[in-house]
């Protein structure tokens, strides 16, 4: 193994981010794009390492979510806390999204008040840090699923966009009309 070869400090980047080494990942990454042969690879290597990535462990927790999801089901976190996820970077990454899902409702409400329409799929992810792809879907996804939640929103079938949402209903709730911090551990 060379390191002067760029597919090295490709690979320690890899195993780095894999293993929640971010600081050093990108340190390795930035090693392979200086020893980059070529300018279009230097390039391409650059624009993958710029987007944002995702923890390897908040991307399994909503990838389980995308494929169990099922309407009408609600989604049981302790279930999922106990019995699916017992790693301690799963379950901080269930604890994000649980925390997050209560503040959802309030945000839609302020973006409507403010903006005069519903947030976009994109703006809910930036405004969330959801970096997995397709992560505020899923998200709305267990809001519509569950039958203990309230309908808040409408969606567009086709996009998935948000294409209203209850102001009222929402600031008038008692647990999303205000701004809560939730824990599960």
């Amino acid at each position: 193994v060379d390191p002067g070869r760029t597919s090295y400090w490709y690979h320690w980047e890899d195993v780095l981010a894999h293993v929640g080494r971010q600081a050093e990942a990108l340190a390795s990454a930035r090693r392979a794009v200086e020893l980059a042969p070529e300018p279009l690879n230097r390039n391409l290597l650059a624009i993958a390492l710029a987007a944002p990535q995702a923890p390897p462990a908040e991307a399994r927790v909503v990838e389980y979510l995308k494929a169990n999801v099922e309407p009408g089901q609600p989604v049981v976190v302790s279930e999922l806390y106990n019995t699916v996820f017992t790693g301690p970077e799963e379950r901080a990454a269930l604890n994000r999204l649980f925390n997050t899902f209560f503040k959802m409702p309030l945000y839609m409400a302020q973006h409507q008040k403010a903006a005069g329409k519903p947030p976009s799929l994109a703006e809910l992810a930036e405004q969330f840090r959801f970096q997995v792809p397709g992560q505020a879907d899923v998200m709305l996804r267990i809001m519509e699923s569950d039958p203990r939640m309230p309908t808040f929103i409408a969606r567009d079938a086709a996009s998935g966009e948000i294409t209203r949402v209850d102001v009222e209903a929402i600031l008038a709730h008692p647990k999303f009309g205000k701004a809560l911090e939730r824990t599960i551990a």
